[in-house]
């Protein structure tokens, strides 16, 4: 039988993370096999110093000792109020294609919930694909909208 397990992810794991952060760009099927490789590049550039100040906090599944699914989160500080008040960003949500269907990206999910309430981080964020929309909405999570638009400028 084989025996899941979850652990948090330290540096030595980049490689995991990459690989992981790779494939689930791949998925989208968007993008060029360069901007792919930018993208990857641009992530092991960043990744090991946020891991190292505890503002990229992932986990990592394992069956039977094969990393098989990871999901991160990128914590920041949000505006000053009466208190701190800490967000999150959800990222890297990637399970191998076997091993989908299996529970395993709730599972990882619900784990980094947790943290997020043990560390009272006032609200999580992220962008669904199609496939994941479900499962976060199962999770709690919603669309949210305000009487204003959300614009960006990229630069």
């Amino acid at each position: 039988m084989e025996q899941f397990t979850i652990r948090r992810v330290t540096k030595d794991d980049i490689p995991i993370i990459l690989s992981h952060h790779q494939k689930m760009v791949e998925d989208t099927g968007e993008y060029t096999p360069e901007m792919i490789q930018q993208a990857v590049e641009s992530f092991l550039d960043w990744v090991p110093s946020q891991i190292e100040n505890d503002t990229y906090i992932g986990w990592i599944g394992t069956i039977d000792e094969r990393s098989v699914a990871s999901v991160g989160l990128f914590l920041y500080p949000w505006m000053p109020s009466l208190k701190p008040r800490l967000r999150a960003y959800v990222l890297n949500v990637y399970t191998e294609p076997e091993y989908r269907r299996r529970g395993i990206a709730k599972q990882l999910m619900q784990t980094l919930i947790e943290f997020a309430r043990l560390n009272e981080v006032e609200a999580i964020t992220l962008a669904a694909s199609d496939a994941g929309a479900l499962l976060y909405r199962e999770l709690g999570f919603e669309p949210f909208q305000k009487d204003y638009a959300i614009l960006r400028l990229w630069m």
